[in-house]
């Protein structure tokens, strides 16, 4: 109860900030994948968002996906003028990755392991002052089973209150801010898996990647926790490893 009424004076009082979460993956979920990332974007004018990457695809007549798997040397430069456009918003990168030493896939059903992956990517990225919405790409899961209800459930639970309102599975082929996710992760795993020459579009891919790291402030994508980008390598138990922690939001305030 008096969580409930600290929650309503905040909202009363205008301090209460409400981001949305897209949130994709990039990797393969078995024992034998070297990088397994989840990884989004944070904002709180997604449709503003949205609206500028439409722009985007009217100014270049471009109707494919804007997916990092497909980049090539044609759409490389539209790929590039998203990353640049999610700089110039107030969006936030923020990733988890699981590396060879670790397996949250073991002995569970993928799509628990993957919710529970983005719970705790969630939680990591929630400020106390903020009530959250999610939106994810969909999985397969049993018919009696939900992801949105799966990580709205490990979120809450984990903050012991309902800071998440709202988590929803989406097909990201019909939405540019899960692409966007998508860009996101790939160039976080390219940056993750890349030890040797590039050749072809491996190339551009980079590009996009680096650009990526560039925008944001950053020299790569590697485990960071600065103010628009928060990344972490997933450890498991008995392992030393940087822990995604909230991130106070002091820019791009509006």
């Amino acid at each position: 109860m008096a969580s409930n009424q600290r929650t309503g004076r905040a909202a009363r009082s205008g301090s209460v900030q409400t981001p949305t979460f897209w949130i994709d993956e990039s990797g393969s979920k078995n024992t034998a994948s070297r990088c397994f990332v989840v990884a989004g974007i944070k904002t709180r004018h997604p449709d503003d968002l949205l609206r500028a990457i439409h722009s985007i695809r009217e100014r270049h007549s471009y109707a494919h996906e804007f997916k990092f798997g497909r980049i090539n040397k044609r759409n490389a430069p539209y790929m590039v003028e998203l990353v640049d456009l999610l700089a110039d918003s107030d969006a936030h990168l923020i990733a988890s990755v699981v590396g060879p030493d670790h397996n949250p896939f073991k002995g569970k059903a993928a799509w628990e392991a993957q919710a529970d992956l983005i719970s705790r990517l969630i939680v990591g990225s929630l400020n106390k002052n903020e009530v959250a919405a999610a939106f994810m790409d969909g999985i397969s899961t049993p018919p009696d089973r939900s992801l949105g209800r799966a990580v709205k459930r490990g979120v809450n639970g984990r903050l012991q209150g309902t800071p998440l309102v709202t988590a929803v599975s989406l097909n990201s082929k019909t939405n540019d801010l899960l692409q966007a996710a998508d860009l996101v992760a790939g160039a976080i795993r390219h940056q993750r898996m890349s030890d040797g020459p590039l050749q072809g579009v491996g190339v551009e891919k980079a590009k996009v990647a680096d650009r990526l790291a560039t925008a944001f402030g950053t020299k790569d994508l590697s485990d960071q926790r600065e103010t628009r980008v928060n990344i972490a390598t997933v450890r498991g138990r008995g392992t030393a490893g940087r822990r995604l922690r909230p991130v106070r939001d002091e820019s791009h305030a509006s």
